[in-house]
């Protein structure tokens, strides 16, 4: 679901923008791109519990999906999100107030407030 919600985020940014003054990707301070990438490694993660848990069907679901969505994005755009990812994670290590991002995929924790 995490991963559905992000790709989701991603493309409704402008949408979000005009409801609510800011995008998701704009209050985390990255492009779009990076939800993007973010609902692949996610995917992947789903895929990797539904394994140890032996949800077969869901793990293959998973993985399908996460190639999928990779396959979708461009070389160049995904590059971008790897770096953007990357900016996001550094910061966090750095600052954990300003975003973290489990590097598992298993979730995003926001400060209070």
């Amino acid at each position: 679901m995490l991963s559905l919600q992000a790709l989701d985020d991603a493309h409704d940014a402008a949408e979000d923008r005009a409801r609510f003054g800011r995008s998701i990707p704009e209050r985390l301070g990255v492009g779009s791109e990076v939800l993007e990438w973010l609902s692949v490694r996610w995917a992947l993660a789903a895929a990797d519990s539904f394994a140890q848990g032996r949800f077969t069907r869901l793990e293959r679901w998973c993985r399908q999906r996460a190639d999928q969505l990779a396959e979708q994005m461009p070389p160049s755009r995904r590059s971008l999100a790897r770096f953007g990812l990357w900016m996001l994670e550094t910061a966090s290590a750095v600052d954990p107030s300003v975003v973290s991002v489990v590097q598992s995929g298993n979730g995003m924790r926001f400060p209070a407030g």
